[in-house]
């Protein structure tokens, strides 16, 4: 048998074909007669007829699933589900959970087996009143093979939709991001949303792939623990609350760090909204101030210039301050409204917020060393929390004396309040500032941390700042039994043209307990409504952070102390209930 029959044909087509007929003439006929003479040759041609039949059937279902994917119910099956199951809860440091996703259902339709629509849509609308009519019906009009009505039906609506008996319609599972505290650590959270449910904002965005990894997770992923403290921060937004709406403020916000750790224990942004329903809040309303926004912050500055000169040996320990005649630059001049002097301390200057002093010890430092000190302290960058937002301060160019002069007293660069309350970190931490975190660390590894500045320094600082709360503009601050230490700060806002003297930020920053530096408290209200001796940090900011404190320390574990003795290296001081009173 030889097996290539004809030998100018292959032996497949040989067999389909047949044998060739005898003679020169050959028909049509006679040649489709010989090419399916026998039965294997038929066979074997339908079979052929088949696979080409199924392969443009695959190339017509590719051609229509690219042009429209969003019309498979595989795909509509997939943006229920997929990664939302596996999305991790959030809990905070002690355990209590701030968020987790629960399956629910939606309403799909098919608008090819939909034979009424418009009877359907009203009946929808009619059922469902969050429902538009009209939206319903261009939906099942489309030429999509299914199409999503409603999603996140609770067990009522589930019941009333399948007491409707509605042909072309269908319930699929689904999963929601719920927030049982609702309104507690909004802005901290986030949210989640669109057809993947994926982190939109805060926590949820910044560490979207730790919370919903996806198909590499083949089961739910552990809970994220945050370092927020709950019963914290609610004590935080509550004051911080209050205080903004008694005082008319624009906006509002918060923090209380573990200066040890750099664990943030409570972040609150004024005005606030419910993560449950976050798509009617108001944009401004789910901003986080604490971050997003920054501002030349004024007085709570002026200790870190002090901090840079005593380090840099340009400003001794005993130094004597005289702000009678003020300071002057080329054309720039300042003069304190209370001068200040012959023979004034660091703390008499810091204690009434001389804006000379801070401007005279700026300029014999230098800005170079002055904004390589502010650059250490993280005034420059990011805050590097986890969140998505954030605010990302210029780098500090030193410029002309007088540029240099205001940055002394926290002009002429900007920084958010996270940023703040991890440079007053640093001086509650005997100078080493640890790197601030919303995320509740390893007890077993050492945070990422770098020292600025000398325990000595750090100490004398603090010093300073308690004076400022005992006879200073701080005295509203002062918490009994806590020796609270910090700085008061009242900031006019730039506009186009220079500074609104009517548009200003109130803020304190400090730190709790004084008798052994632990805890920062950072506040600021945004433009509150009054005159300036009115509405600035002394009489709005400090008085809140005096309340925010007072609700934290017990829920921190603080005892107070009475009579405050303070042990700090070399610096040790007894206070007398004069001196308390500020007298």
């Amino acid at each position: 048998m030889r097996f290539f029959p004809d030998r100018d044909r292959p032996f497949v087509f040989s067999r389909i074909a047949g044998p060739r007929p005898r003679g020169k003439g050959r028909h049509a006929g006679d040649f489709l007669t010989a090419r399916f003479a026998t039965p294997a040759a038929r066979i074997e041609f339908v079979a052929w007829l088949f696979c080409a039949i199924f392969v443009g059937l695959g190339v017509r279902l590719a051609f229509v699933m690219a042009r429209a994917p969003d019309s498979q119910p595989a795909r509509i099956r997939a943006i229920a589900s997929q990664n939302l199951v596996l999305r991790a809860e959030i809990r905070d440091r002690d355990g209590q959970l701030l968020a987790r996703s629960v399956a629910t259902q939606s309403i799909i339709g098919t608008p090819s087996d939909i034979y009424d629509k418009k009877a359907s849509a009203a009946a929808l609308a009619g059922a469902f009143p969050g429902l538009d009519e009209a939206r319903i019906l261009a939906q099942i009009s489309s030429s999509r093979y299914e199409v999503r009505i409603k999603r996140h039906l609770d067990a009522t609506e589930t019941a009333r939709f399948l007491g409707m008996g509605r042909g072309g319609f269908r319930l699929a599972p689904d999963v929601r991001r719920i927030y049982p505290g609702g309104m507690l650590a909004a802005h901290v959270l986030g949210y989640v949303g669109g057809d993947r449910g994926s982190g939109l904002a805060g926590i949820e965005a910044g560490l979207e792939t730790r919370l919903a990894p996806g198909k590499a997770a083949p089961v739910q992923p552990a809970p994220l623990v945050l370092s927020l403290s709950s019963p914290v921060q609610a004590a935080l937004e509550s004051e911080l609350g209050t205080a903004a709406k008694n005082w008319q403020a624009r906006g509002a916000a918060g923090i209380i760090l573990d200066s040890r750790t750099g664990e943030i224990l409570a972040l609150a942004s004024w005005p606030a909204f419910d993560l449950n329903s976050f798509a009617t809040a108001d944009a401004d309303w789910r901003r986080n101030r604490a971050l997003t926004e920054a501002f030349e912050m004024g007085s709570v500055i002026k200790p870190f210039t002090y901090a840079a000169a005593l380090e840099a040996g340009t400003l001794p320990g005993d130094a004597k301050f005289d702000t009678r005649g003020g300071v002057a630059v080329g054309q720039w001049q300042r003069r304190d409204p209370v001068p200040v002097g012959p023979g004034a301390s660091i703390d008499d200057v810091l204690a009434v917020s001389s804006n000379v002093a801070a401007a005279q010890t700026a300029l014999g430092l230098g800005g170079g060393e002055l904004h390589a000190f502010f650059r250490r302290l993280g005034f420059e960058g990011t805050a590097g929390v986890e969140t998505v937002e954030g605010f990302r301060a210029p780098a500090l160019v030193s410029g002309d004396p007088a540029q240099t002069a205001v940055s002394g007293y926290g002009y002429s660069f900007q920084v958010n309040l996270v940023m703040l309350a991890s440079a007053y970190g640093a001086l509650a931490n005997d100078g080493v500032r640890v790197l601030p975190t919303l995320v509740k660390r390893d007890p077993w590894r050492d945070p990422e941390s770098v020292r600025v500045m000398s325990a000595a320094t750090a100490g004398s600082v603090r010093s300073a700042l308690r004076e400022v709360v005992i006879r200073g503009t701080g005295k509203p601050a002062a918490v009994a039994g806590l020796d609270v230490i910090g700085k008061t700060g009242t900031a006019e806002k730039a506009v186009e043209n220079g500074y609104d003297p009517n548009r200003r930020l109130a803020s304190f920053a400090g730190i709790f307990p004084g008798f052994a530096p632990h805890y920062v408290v950072a506040i600021l209200l945004d433009e509150p409504a009054g005159a300036e001796g009115e509405a600035g940090g002394a009489a709005a900011a400090a008085p809140l952070a005096a309340r925010v404190i007072a609700r934290a320390a017990p829920l921190l574990g603080i005892s107070k102390q009475e009579p405050a003795t303070v042990d700090e290296g070399n610096v040790q001081r007894k206070q007398d209930g004069e001196s308390r009173r500020g007298l």
